[in-house]
């Protein structure tokens, strides 16, 4: 999970003071570099990257880089980091060239072939880049709907039922039917499946009573938030019938899993309608159009995230404060916005062709229909030429502008 500004800050305090009195490189190289990871929340450098790595200078001579730190590998059809025709694939951002004069050069991106790339500026996210720090931030920084996440039970699961749990659940007591919502969280949304809550929250006093089952996970529930530790969650046991946060749409919504695979060249995203309940394992926007879910959809959101977003494990860790909040978001006149809702539409009708098929389906490199792909392409070309981004603009090129942009804006919001 990625550390906040403060808890960095903390930690680069602390590196600098422990070496403050070091002049010299020595064989204490790899121990500075392994202190220095740290300060990022990186423990196992060696995990994700190579110390003393070669590296061919510009006078046919050798030079090593003392830690090399490898960019994750690209999901399959499209690679994050895509370079230009005749370019490389940046593997990562380095520091400390042993064997480099300063007329070589300073800082620069080291391609996958070992090639140079030469950098002005390396910043925290180790891209060529304006130097600038992604902070969680509470309502989006341009003018668009909230996203927030769905509901949050803390039910101890006892309102929460399998389609066959539901099934026997409703041949003990049929009535209670109408009061089964569909529930989804990332894994449900994305491989197209349900699981059902028993939403009694507007159940009169006089029919719950009619029902003796239900009336049993009610009271399972309200001794389940009494014996927790935490005290705002034994106060949630007064009102055992609701949500502990509640988050439901009076309309259509665009739901964003929170937990995606890396695998993919797009995280999964979709529509949904207000009589499904969402868990807090989703990310929800409500009042959201075509044309949020083309740009959201597209390869610059993408690059956005993959440049900013938390990891559970490799994969993607979506966040609102984070990711969706801190991102900058084109200006579209009318006309260039009723063509992203045009190509929008295209997808979620590639999408349909295709009705026997989850998302977890459409979305997996190897089994990604060719027409989904198609739209998909045409869309991320309408919206790069929203940005002003040539074709041939390389993720790192769209990352770094995307950077400038949000500081630009955050430094106004400041104002």
């Amino acid at each position: 999970m990625a550390l906040s500004w403060n808890e960095i800050q903390s930690k680069a305090i602390a590196f600098s003071k422990r070496w403050e009195a070091a002049h010299k490189e020595e064989a204490q190289a790899q121990s500075f570099t392994t202190d220095f990871l740290r300060v990022f929340g990186v423990s196992d450098p060696e995990a994700i990257g190579d110390f003393e790595y070669k590296v061919p200078l510009s006078d046919g001579k050798m030079g090593y880089i003392d830690y090399v730190w490898k960019q994750p590998p690209p999901p399959a059809g499209g690679t994050p980091f895509e370079k230009g025709a005749g370019e490389t694939s940046p593997l990562s951002a380095v520091a400390g060239i042993k064997g480099v004069s300063r007329s070589d050069g300073g800082l620069f991106i080291c391609g996958s072939d070992g090639a140079k790339i030469p950098a002005k500026n390396i910043n925290p996210y180790l891209l060529e880049a304006p130097t600038v720090f992604i902070e969680s931030r509470s309502k989006p920084i341009c003018d668009v709907p909230n996203m927030s996440l769905g509901n949050q039970p803390i039910d101890g699961g006892h309102y929460l039922f399998t389609a066959e749990e539901k099934e026997e659940f409703l041949k003990k007591e049929p009535q209670a039917e109408k009061w089964f919502r569909p529930w989804i969280g990332s894994h449900e949304f994305i491989n197209r499946y349900y699981r059902y809550f028993l939403f009694l929250k507007n159940c009169s006093p006089a029919e719950l009573r009619t029902m003796p089952e239900a009336m049993k996970r009610v009271e399972a529930v309200k001794m389940f938030r009494l014996e927790s530790n935490r005290e705002v969650t034994k106060q949630l046991a007064e009102t055992p019938r609701e949500f502990a946060f509640t988050n439901i749409s009076d309309g259509t919504f665009i739901v964003v899993p929170e937990v995606s695979s890396e695998r993919r060249r797009y995280i999964p995203i979709g529509f949904l309608t207000p009589e499904i309940l969402c868990s807090n394992l989703v990310k929800i926007i409500p009042n959201a159009t075509l044309y949020h879910f083309g740009i959201l959809t597209s390869s610059v959101h993408m690059a956005w995230t993959r440049a900013v977003c938390g990891r559970l494990k490799s994969d993607y860790r979506y966040s609102n404060t984070l990711v969706y909040n801190n991102f900058p978001w084109p200006e579209a006149p009318d006309k260039e916005k009723a063509t992203i809702e045009k190509l929008a539409q295209a997808v979620l009708g590639a999408r349909a062709v295709f009705s026997d098929s989850s998302l977890a389906d459409l979305y997996d490199p190897l089994t990604m229909p060719s027409e989904l792909l198609k739209v998909h392409q045409k869309l991320d070309r309408a919206v790069m030429k929203l940005y002003g981004f040539d074709p041939k603009t390389t993720e790192l090129e769209i990352v770094a502008e995307l950077l400038g942009r949000y500081k630009e804006l955050a430094d106004n919001d400041i104002k």
